[in-house]
C-alpha cells in the first residue's frame, strides 16, 4: 500500500515549532515597521486600524478555535480505533480455539505475529512495510478459513470466527485511513498560518502607527497564537510530539497472548 505523503510531516515538529515563533515575531516586526513608515507620511492617526487589528485577531482566533476541534476529534477516534481493534483481536484469538487441529495454532500464530506487526506499524519510518506484512497475515488467515470451510462445510462456531477475522480487517482499513488519510488538510493549516500571519502584521502596523508598543504583551499574543498552531499540528501527527495515541491496548494484548 502507498501511503499519501504530506509535505509538513517533512519538517520534524521541534522544526516546526521554531518556525511558527519566528514567523510570527517577524510578522510583527515588519507590521511595526510598516506603521511607522506610514506614520511619517501620514502623521494624522488612523482610527481604522485599531477596529480592524481586533476584527482580524477575532476571525484568526475563531479559525483556530475551529481548526482544533477538528484536530482533536481526529486524535480522540484515532485512540478509540485502538481499543476496538486490540478488543477484535483478542476475540479472534479465543475464537480460533473453536476450530479442529491444526487451524487453532497456525491462526493464534499469526494473530501474535499480527499484533507485533500493527505495533510496529505507528514506528516512524515502519509504516508501509508494516501495514503491508499485515495485510499478508490477513490473507493468510483468511485462505486458511476458507479452507477449513471447504473442508468441514462449515457451521455457526466457524461463523464466529470468521466474524470476528472480518473485523479484524475492517479495523485495520479503518486504522489506516484515520492515520493517513483522515488527517487536517494541509491547505487549511497554511491558511490559518497565513490569516495568522496577517493578523500580527496588522497588529504590528497599529504600533508602528502609535510608535510604541509592549514587548511582553507582543511575546504573550504570539506565544498563544503560536501555541494553537503548534497544538493542530502536533495532534494532527498522532505518534511523535506531545500528544500520542496511546498503543497500551495493543501491547496489553500482546503480553496477554505471548506465551
Amino acid at each position: 500500500m502507498t501511503l499519501p505523503t504530506n509535505p509538513l510531516d517533512l519538517i520534524p515538529l521541534w522544526a516546526i515549532f521554531l518556525l511558527i515563533f519566528g514567523l510570527l515575531l517577524l510578522g510583527t516586526e515588519l507590521g511595526f515597521q510598516a506603521g511607522k513608515a506610514w506614520h511619517r507620511r501620514e502623521p494624522e492617526p488612523d482610527t481604522v486600524i485599531g477596529p480592524m487589528v481586533a476584527a482580524t485577531l477575532g476571525l484568526v482566533g475563531f479559525l483556530l478555535a475551529f481548526i482544533t476541534s477538528m484536530s482533536a476529534d481526529r486524535f480522540s477516534n484515532r485512540r478509540a480505533l485502538v481499543m476496538e481493534e486490540a478488543n477484535v483481536i483478542g476475540t479472534a484469538y479465543l475464537r480460533a480455539g473453536y476450530l479442529p487441529e491444526p487451524y487453532p495454532s497456525e491462526s493464534r500464530d499469526l494473530l501474535r505475529e499480527y499484533v507485533d506487526t500493527r505495533l510496529r506499524a505507528v514506528e516512524i519510518g515502519n509504516h508501509e512495510a508494516a501495514i503491508a506484512r499485515s495485510e499478508e497475515i490477513q490473507e493468510e488467515l483468511w485462505r486458511s478459513a476458507e479452507e477449513l470451510v471447504g473442508a468441514t462445510g462449515g457451521s455457526d462456531v466457524y461463523a464466529l470466527y470468521l466474524e470476528s477475522l472480518n473485523e479484524v480487517i475492517e479495523l485495520n482499513t479503518q486504522r489506516v485511513i484515520a492515520a493517513f488519510y483522515a488527517r487536517v488538510p494541509t491547505s487549511l493549516i497554511l491558511a490559518a498560518f497565513a490569516f495568522t500571519m496577517l493578523g500580527m502584521f496588522i497588529l504590528g502596523f497599529g504600533n508602528g502607527e502609535d510608535s510604541k508598543r509592549s514587548a511582553i504583551a507582543l511575546v504573550t499574543l504570539v506565544l498563544v497564537f503560536g501555541s494553537v498552531l503548534y497544538l493542530i499540528m502536533d495532534l494532527d501527527r498522532s505518534q511523535e510530539g506531545l500528544f500520542q495515541v496511546s498503543q497500551q491496548p495493543l501491547i496489553s494484548l500482546q503480553e496477554r497472548i505471548n506465551p
